[in-house]
């Protein structure tokens, strides 16, 4: 992994000198995207003690699904607001850095997921 990053460092870092600034930025996006979508996990994990108590339902329901929308929203606004290459310190095509960083990562990681699901079908399934 250390290679991978490496790599793709350096050739973030040949096309433009400010792309460690975006790369920051692009993590946050990721960050955003990924406590998103624990907190709506959670919810789904928790669904059978929801109805237990209060607590049970504040603690596991509605304070995890407030803030898994809160930060896919900030998700869903902060690609909209990095997409125009006006927007980051590096662009590529019209195309913000930040956007292009944050998205492509985020479609390497589904197509690897998808991957891994063909070949290994009983991981996901079973949990195997």
């Amino acid at each position: 992994m250390g290679v991978v990053s490496a790599a793709f460092f350096v050739l973030l870092a040949l096309s433009s000198s400010n792309v460690l600034a975006d790369s920051a930025s692009a993590t946050g996006l990721l960050i955003a995207f990924y406590y998103g979508l624990m907190g709506l996990a959670c919810v789904w994990i928790f669904r059978k003690d929801l109805r237990r108590s209060w607590r049970a339902l504040l603690a596991k329901g509605v304070l995890p699904l407030i803030g898994g929308l809160a930060l896919l929203g900030a998700f869903v606004l902060s690609i909209r607001s990095y997409l125009p290459a006006s927007s980051s310190a590096t662009h590529f095509a019209g195309v913000g850095g930040i956007f292009l960083i944050g998205a492509g990562a985020l479609l390497v990681g589904v197509v690897l997921m998808l991957i891994a699901r063909w070949r290994y079908p009983g991981y996901f399934r079973r949990g195997l």
